[in-house]
């Protein structure tokens, strides 16, 4: 364990400041840092001695399945900054790099899936999640695990979200399935225009079988936004549904791209708006197959 690690057992609190392993069910939430740091801060989900057994995290004592935060920073204008989440195995609903419930902004966190099980029903990861700030650079890396699971490298609910990153790149030598829409960016736009740029999605394959099920996008805004230099890019696997660049309902879509060199896609759009303009956009195809 680095300096200043925590080991958390069954009947602790799941707050814990500076860095945290848990190795053990939990009856609630686990919570490396809860705003008193707000940087900085890393959790491990792992088994006792490398074993088999997962860890079971359940939410504020109810049987139903609960999450896991890097950092969960609930004050007013309060940040979310540099936090890391490693899930080597274990069961949840939800993993946050970096959360933040006011008005300030998630940035710099990062997600790692090992393996595990996300969602008894459909669950949820992501890099860093801002609800009235803007959500950049934070990013999520899958390598293994299993679930019904959505992945954000960033979200916002008003803000705006840049830089962030997805990328699902098997390394173990089975097959990994992957039932869930996938998002560099994501924003939802409600009460302001949002901006969603700089965002990418890589899917490729290092070892085994990658197998993407439902959506992919390189940034996609929700309601009111533009989408603009998002990008997917495709090496390996296969996607069983549609794949955009970049994506909004009301607004603009312009110079977001997919690039496809290997593997199978069902679909591939550069961009796309529901009830706005599409400008600028690609699709790129060395290699692989779209359509069937």
């Amino acid at each position: 364990m680095s300096w200043g690690g925590i080991v958390i057992s069954q009947q602790e609190t799941s707050y814990a400041q500076a860095n945290t392993e848990v190795t053990t069910d939990q009856s609630n939430d686990v919570v490396g840092d809860n705003g008193t740091i707000s940087t900085g801060v890393s959790v491990t989900v792992s088994a006792t001695g490398g074993g088999t057994d997962q860890p079971d995290i359940k939410s504020d004592g109810s049987s139903g399945r609960g999450s896991v935060y890097g950092i969960k920073n609930t004050t007013a204008g309060g940040t979310a900054q540099s936090a890391s989440v490693t899930i080597d195995t274990g069961k949840m609903d939800g993993v946050y790099g970096g959360y933040v419930a006011s008005s300030g902004s998630a940035t710099n966190n990062s997600v790692t899936v090992n393996g595990g099980t996300i969602g008894a029903g459909r669950g949820f990861v992501y890099g860093g999640y801002a609800s009235n700030g803007n959500a950049t650079n934070n990013s999520v890396t899958v390598n293994d695990g299993s679930g019904y699971t959505d992945y954000y490298g960033g979200y916002t609910i008003n803000g705006s979200a840049n830089n962030n990153s997805v990328t699902i790149d098997h390394t173990a030598t089975n097959t990994s399935t992957h039932t869930g829409n996938i998002y560099g960016g994501y924003a939802v736009g409600d009460s302001s225009a949002a901006i969603v740029s700089g965002n990418s999605v890589t899917i490729r394959e290092t070892s085994g079988t990658t197998s993407v099920y439902d959506n992919v996008f390189g940034g996609h805004v929700m309601s009111n936004g533009t989408a603009t230099n998002n990008s997917v890019a495709v090496s390996g696997g296969s996607i069983g549904n549609t794949v955009y660049g970049g994506f909004t309902l009301n607004g603009s879509a312009s110079s977001n791209s997919v690039a496809v060199s290997g593997g199978s896609i069902a679909a591939a759009f550069g961009g796309g708006a529901i009830n706005g303009t599409v400008n600028g956009n690609s699709v790129t195809v060395s290699g692989g197959t779209i359509g069937s």
